[in-house]
């Protein structure tokens, strides 16, 4: 007896998915391939004759009589979470006419957590500073990132730039 192992719903078109014999194997560093993709397996069992009458096969006639199941495929950079970012000083004041300064590290999130190429899945982090919660980053010499030097980030705060900062 022999058995022969196909699967429909694996194509060109969803490269994530990829067989070999009875086994599916699942892996994509694409985010255009997350979706649902619907597959079937499907077992032909042939038995050979002991006599000189052949083998016979039985394939599968319909799709009742095939394994059908769905895989899905999820992107996980557009869930991940940030983890907290921490300040060095936690807090900076800054007096007219000075500077002040501040570090961070690269914080991680759930898919560096998790992943041993996370740059692959989601590409590479950038940061910026920003006034409020707009997608505007900040364009101003006051206030200025640098970085990242041994991973870690420098906020620099300086008044000493833009005089109209200076409360009179």
């Amino acid at each position: 007896m022999t058995n022969v192992f196909s699967w429909e719903g694996v194509s060109g078109s969803t490269p994530a998915l990829t067989t070999s014999g009875a086994a599916l194997s699942i892996f994509t560093t694409r985010k255009d391939q997350a979706a649902s993709y619907e597959v079937k397996l499907s077992n032909v069992i042939t038995i050979a004759s002991n006599g000189p009458a052949g083998s016979t096969n039985f394939p599968v006639s319909t799709d009742a009589d095939k394994i059908v199941f769905t895989v899905v495929v999820t992107d996980p950079c557009v869930t991940a979470t940030i983890n907290a970012l921490t300040f060095s000083p936690s807090s900076i004041s800054v007096v007219d006419k000075n500077t002040a300064t501040t570090t961070f590290t690269v914080p991680t999130n759930s898919v560096m957590d998790t992943h041993n190429d996370p740059a692959l899945l989601c590409g590479t982090t950038s940061y910026a500073l920003f006034s409020d919660t707009s997608d505007t980053a900040l364009t101003s010499s006051w206030a200025v990132l640098t970085g990242p030097v041994s991973g870690v980030y420098t906020i620099t705060i300086d008044t000493t730039v833009d005089l109209t900062l200076i409360d009179d």
